[in-house]
């Protein structure tokens, strides 16, 4: 286990200081992918996971101030992965969904009557879940779900939290899944 030097993490104040990248690269890009394995359910995952970790510390490291007080470094490595997994199994859930949302709104072609109701369901649903949203909740959702922008960009442009714009996003979303399951009950019992 090599242990970083401090004064590598103040030659990476300067984001143009490439060798010192490459140094930092090359003695942590291992340490990752064994922090990332836990929560990658396959190697693409991992990756995908590590390249999300190269890109907070591409953001945090130059301003980084190292505090061996604090801890070691491999355990705010540690943590970032972690928080960086989370975060991007959440993302790749909720783009999922906003996959079958989008798909259920689609125009439809030659559909048949019943994908047609559905389709009128979701948009009554849309109407319905809007009124009763709040401005922000309804933002989070539209912006996140049906826009498919990242939750740390919405979050960024209305001064929220990546998380605070996954829960109203989740809550809406719920809601309209709640009030088509009734529609289509409705429609049934008809």
């Amino acid at each position: 286990m090599t242990l970083t030097r401090p004064s590598l993490f103040l030659r990476l104040h300067s984001p143009d200081n490439t060798a010192s990248w490459k140094e930092f690269a090359a003695t942590y890009t291992q340490v990752l992918n064994e922090y990332a394995r836990a929560y990658g359910k396959c190697e693409h995952d991992q990756r995908d996971i590590v390249q999300s970790v190269w890109l907070v510390l591409c953001r945090i490291m130059p301003k980084f101030q190292y505090q061996p007080k604090r801890g070691g470094f491999r355990h705010l490595l540690r943590r970032i992965v972690k928080t960086t997994a989370i975060d991007w199994f959440r993302h790749r859930e909720s783009m999922q969904l906003s996959n079958d949302v989008v798909e259920q709104t689609a125009t439809p072609h030659h559909d048949d009557l019943a994908l047609s109701e559905q389709r009128s369901a979701l948009h009554r649903a849309l109407k319905v879940a809007r009124r009763k949203s709040t401005t922000l909740a309804w933002t989070c959702f539209e912006q996140h779900v049906i826009d498919r922008q990242s939750a740390r960009e919405v979050g960024q442009q209305l001064g929220l939290s990546a998380n605070a714009v996954y829960v109203s996003a989740s809550r809406v979303l719920d809601r309209v899944r709640t009030l088509c399951i009734e529609m289509e009950k409705g429609a049934q019992h008809e």
